[in-house]
């Protein structure tokens, strides 16, 4: 914690890592309940979480190779800005299954 702590760039990448697993953990939960809500075949399930853990083990895999390649502080720069853009076009759709799920919709009207 002490080396993580004195370092700006780690602190700042530290926290922003933090909070994007919360985000990609809430995101693959709705995607989950989503596909118990529509009635998909179980093994759908299992399709979803076995390909985040393939997922998982390509970047861990890719990790070497790219570290040796690119400076830590663009590639932590391009993975933020690459996650921002694979977003941007599901942020509408996830806004409104969040409020669907966390029940504003029927506070505020805006999800049905």
């Amino acid at each position: 914690m002490r080396v993580v702590w004195t370092d700006p760039f780690l602190r700042a990448s530290t926290a922003m890592i933090g909070l994007s697993n919360v985000v990609i953990q809430v995101v693959l939960l709705l995607i989950l309940l989503e596909l118990k809500n529509s009635d998909h075949p179980p093994w759908t399930v299992g399709l979803v979480l076995g390909m985040a853990g393939v997922g998982g083990i390509a970047g861990a895999a890719l990790a070497t190779w790219l570290i040796a390649r690119i400076p830590s502080q663009l590639g932590y720069r391009r993975a933020l800005w690459a996650w921002t853009a694979a977003g941007a076009d599901r942020v509408q759709r996830q806004s409104l299954c969040a409020c669907r799920v966390l029940g504003w919709g029927r506070l505020r009207g805006r999800c049905q």
